[in-house]
């Protein structure tokens, strides 16, 4: 789950002066630099919520850096030092030699990225992201064969993603929501193609990009078959269900909620259970995640949902689960003293499952409830140096919820060992790394 020291390339010179009127194709056509996956995952986990097997960086001190990296099947970019431009810059050379790194990565034999994602952490100039937004739009048309224009969506405080949407995938559906059929984005995503736009209220998207494999990836013989819209059939103890999505920003899973009269599972209504389908060949098999949660349960005194099909996970190929209500509140002292004891034995431990609040629920009776349970515990491998860094992370996510967020911040560090939280303290921000 974490590991790699932080090597990410980041500029510090104080402005940025690239070439001027070069054509794409000899801007900045320096060797790409391969970078540490791990580092770059801990770094940036909120755009690569698994961790990448490659990850390759375009760029020069002083100029824009174009990171390319692909979770799953979908193809990302990652974009730093626009905050160099001043006001009365403008954008077009930098544009440009962005667009040079996309046409090189493609020479290089990587494919078109499908989410576009803008490092913000310093804070660039509203008007050069608004410029740069415009020229990348229409810049990509000379590198894809598609018609796309740019959806933009804030992903937390240090990031903007560029949604690719083509043209022909605006027709709407079921009134108010749009079925974007080739959307270029994925939210995980370990996998293919989807984040939910918050400015559209997390409306879910389709999940069919045009890049990879089909959509069905693991051949078991009863896994859900996707149909053309919003919702899913399953087979399930020789009956037909069909689900509609309900969450498609997780990593590994699509998380669907069965539809119509007849209940999924005895004594349980349908509005109390979810569906958890892996998205692809990289998500673990079900009955292998399954063990993985157990491992977490008994490990760090954790639950997890109830899975209902345990005995029968290998057959039927995906999960079928207790709904989980409630997210972390910060004026509940119970969701706070559990958060603060999982932190605490992971920083003992020095490892532990992918704690963030987007993971975590709480069932009706205030017990913590660990959402996303079947990631390979694979984290013992961590460096030294990192785990700190990514406690400090997740302590920080917890703590954003809170009114003060640095008094929340020291209650949940509390309990951790002096040595530890001065580890916490001294790790850097995931943008200096």
């Amino acid at each position: 789950m974490y590991g790699g020291r932080r090597n990410d390339i980041r500029s510090h010179s104080t402005r940025f002066d690239p070439p001027e009127k070069a054509p794409h194709s000899q801007r900045n056509r320096t060797n790409s630099v391969e970078m540490d996956p791990g580092s770059f995952w801990m770094n940036h986990f909120a755009i690569s919520q698994s961790r990448p097997k490659q990850v390759m960086s375009l760029g020069n001190e002083g100029e824009p850096i174009t990171i390319h990296w692909k979770n799953g099947y979908t193809d990302k970019i990652l974009i730093r030092n626009l905050d160099q431009l001043g006001r009365g810059d403008g954008t077009r050379n930098f544009t440009e030699t962005v667009l040079a790194h996309i046409k090189r990565f493609q020479q290089d034999g990587l494919s078109f990225p499908m989410e576009i994602y803008l490092d913000i952490s310093n804070k660039p100039d509203q008007r050069n992201i608004d410029g740069f937004e415009a020229r990348l739009e229409e810049g990509i048309k000379d590198l894809s064969d598609e018609n796309y224009r740019i959806e933009r969506e804030k992903v937390g405080k240090e990031y903007i993603k560029f949604n690719l949407v083509t043209r022909q995938a605006e027709k709407s559906i079921s009134g108010n929501v749009r079925k974007n059929a080739r959307s270029l984005d994925e939210p995980d995503s370990d996998s293919k193609g989807k984040y939910t736009s918050q400015r559209e209220k997390k409306r879910p998207r389709e999940d069919k990009s045009n890049s990879g494999p089909p959509t069905k990836k693991i051949a078991l013989p009863n896994i859900a078959e996707e149909s053309k819209d919003l919702t899913r059939k399953i087979n399930y103890n020789g009956k037909s269900y069909d689900l509609k999505l309900v969450s498609d920003i997780g990593g590994y899973h699509q998380i669907y909620s069965p539809t119509g009269p007849i209940r999924l599972v005895n004594q349980r209504s349908n509005d109390k259970i979810l569906v958890r389908i892996p998205r692809n060949n990289e998500a673990p098999l079900p009955e292998v995640g399954f063990k993985y949660g157990l491992r977490w349960r008994d490990e760090f005194d954790i639950k997890i949902p109830f899975v209902h099909n345990r005995n029968t996970l290998a057959t039927d190929g995906f999960y079928i689960v207790d709904k989980i209500p409630n997210k972390f509140d910060p004026l509940n002292q119970r969701h706070i003293d559990q958060v603060k004891q999982v932190l605490k034995n992971m920083s003992v431990m020095g490892h532990g499952p992918d704690f963030r609040p987007d993971n975590v629920r709480f069932n009706d009776k205030d017990e913590l409830v660990l959402i996303d349970f079947s990631e390979n515990p694979d984290v013992e491998g961590a460096k030294e140096g990192d785990f700190p860094g990514l406690m400090k992370q997740f302590t920080n996510e917890f703590a954003a919820y809170g009114e003060n967020t640095k008094s929340l911040y020291k209650e949940l560090s509390a309990g951790m060992s002096r040595d530890f939280r001065a580890k916490m303290d001294n790790a850097l921000p995931s943008y200096y790394r």
